[in-house]
């Protein structure tokens, strides 16, 4: 069945017009596992920033165990974990529609811009109907969307990596539904030819998801790793591929 259903994948280049399509599912992918960024604890406190996820949304104990900034909500505490606020005034939505919305046309607006879109197609009385997947997305590290440009930039000149033919895979996503289907190989594949195709030759990119590392040492045999992330908070290892 897996085949079929790879076949009726297409993919389309994703620009602002997306916005308020690609919105619902990038919230519904990150408040999943992995990640489970659902609720946070929307406190003045200066580096809070908990993360909370309540126990009928079955989350990874393993996940949960492994990271200091990230609780299970069960009703045996009534103050963040953190810093100590009452969670009844201040537990909100870790992601909200018109602020995903806003992100992503950000990122959509900058000139080095890459992503694409893909939809599940199906057909229903003659009418097709086109259901949204996944979605993948990134720009150039030269790129003013970068936080931390010149850090990276000089990291990759270190290793002797051009950094203006360096493109970073900054999101991707597919939706639950959809996951551990090859779907993601597949996505992964479109668009990385997507970046060759328009001139980069390195493509770099951080994450602990080993899922993800996965598909790349897939699809690529000179995936290495390359440095960790230069911002202590951040416990992430940035990896590259040669295109």
């Amino acid at each position: 069945m897996l085949q079929p259903l790879l076949e009726s994948i297409i993919f389309e280049k994703a620009s602002f017009k997306d916005a308020n399509n690609v919105a619902p599912l990038y919230i519904k992918v990150f408040e999943g596992h992995p990640w489970y960024e659902k609720l946070t604890c929307n406190t003045k406190f200066e580096g809070c920033g908990v993360t909370y996820v309540e126990e009928k949304d079955g989350p990874d104990m393993n996940v949960v165990n492994g990271r200091s900034n990230l609780f299970i909500l069960d009703g045996s505490y009534d103050n963040c974990k953190n810093c100590d606020s009452p969670l009844d005034k201040t537990l909100t939505n870790f992601w909200e529609k018109d602020n995903v919305v806003s992100d992503y046309s950000k990122a959509t607006s900058d000139n080095s811009f890459i992503g694409l879109l893909g939809s599940k197609v199906s057909k229903k009385f003659f009418m097709k109907k086109l259901e949204l997947v996944g979605f993948v997305w990134g720009f150039g590290v030269e790129s003013n969307t970068m936080h931390n440009k010149d850090e990276i930039a000089n990291l990759l000149v270190d290793l002797s990596i051009d950094p203006s033919s360096t493109f970073y895979h900054s999101e991707i996503g597919i939706d639950p539904e959809f996951q551990m289907k090859g779907i993601g190989t597949k996505f992964m594949s479109a668009f990385t030819d997507e970046v060759r195709n328009n001139g980069f030759s390195n493509l770099i990119y951080r994450t602990t998801n080993t899922a993800m590392i996965k598909v790349y040492e897939k699809l690529f045999k000179n995936h290495k790793e390359l440095f960790n992330d230069p911002n202590p908070s951040k416990d992430q290892i940035w990896y590259g591929v040669k295109l």
